[in-house]
This record gives structure tokens, C-alpha cells and sequence, in this order.
């Protein structure tokens, strides 16, 4: 191919080798739900330092995990939507269970309360949005 040639006339071999792409492909929702988290947690933890139960340390950790499995999700690794969709598992047990835990420790705090309301719903929307990947993903190959 010469320098500067952007056409696709060369390509033909190549073209044909890439996987069509997904029809229930939702991981690019899923990875801007995940970043929007991470965001949210690092964002309001030191407002909340004083609440939670376990040390800042995990939490900033956690959110650089969800920030890595969040760049690594893509159509070609079932493994990425598989741990997408065990992380958002997770993700929604652990900050209901901190909501429920606010909203009767500490109903002065209603912030907290509300923040972790809403970061375990983005986790349901992500579950949501990685289970439809991972059926589509299935659907594919049994047919």
C-alpha cells in the first residue's frame, strides 16, 4: 500500500477477516456507566470518610479496578462481559446494602444515603446492559 492511499482496494482480505459486530453489543454503555461510578465514588468519598465501614484505601482501589475492566471491555472477549457482569453483581450488593445501612444509621446523612441509592442503580443498568451483551454473544453462537 503507498503512502498516503486511504482506499480500501489493498484491504479486501483483510476487511473480510474482522467479526461482524455484535447486534446486542451494549459494552460501550456499560463502560460509561462503570466510569461514571468510579467518578462519583472518588469524587464523594472524602465527603463521606467518615461513614463508611471499611478504609478509603479499598475503595480507591476498587474504583482503578473498575476503571481497568471498564478499558478492557470490548465485543471480542467473553470473559471482559462475563466479569462486567460479576462486577456489577457486586457493585449493587455492596452499595445497597451501604444505602440501607444510611438510610437507617444514619438519616441525619441523607446525602449518603442518596449517593449510594444512585451508584447501585448505575450498577443495575450496567448488569442490565451486560446481560444483553453477554445473551446476544450466546444467541450468536447457538444459531
Amino acid at each position: 500500500m503507498a503512502n498516503g492511499d486511504i482506499s480500501d482496494a489493498d484491504r479486501g482480505s483483510e476487511m473480510k477477516r474482522r467479526p461482524p459486530r455484535l447486534a446486542h453489543y451494549y459494552g460501550d454503555s456499560v463502560r460509561k456507566l462503570f466510569v461514571a461510578v468510579a467518578a462519583i465514588t472518588i469524587i464523594t468519598l472524602p465527603f463521606f470518610r467518615d461513614f463508611i465501614h471499611i478504609p478509603a484505601f479499598y475503595y480507591v482501589v476498587a474504583m482503578t479496578l473498575l476503571l481497568i475492566v471498564a478499558g478492557f471491555t470490548n465485543p471480542d472477549h467473553r470473559w471482559v462481559g462475563i466479569m462486567d457482569m460479576a462486577i456489577s453483581i457486586y457493585g449493587i450488593y455492596f452499595f445497597e446494602s451501604e444505602a440501607l445501612s444510611a438510610y437507617g444509621f444514619y438519616s441525619t446523612e441523607i446525602w449518603y444515603f442518596w449517593t449510594n441509592q444512585l451508584i447501585a442503580f448505575l450498577f443495575v443498568i450496567a448488569l442490565y446492559y451486560s446481560a444483553k451483551t453477554e445473551r446476544g454473544k450466546w444467541f450468536r453462537n447457538l444459531f
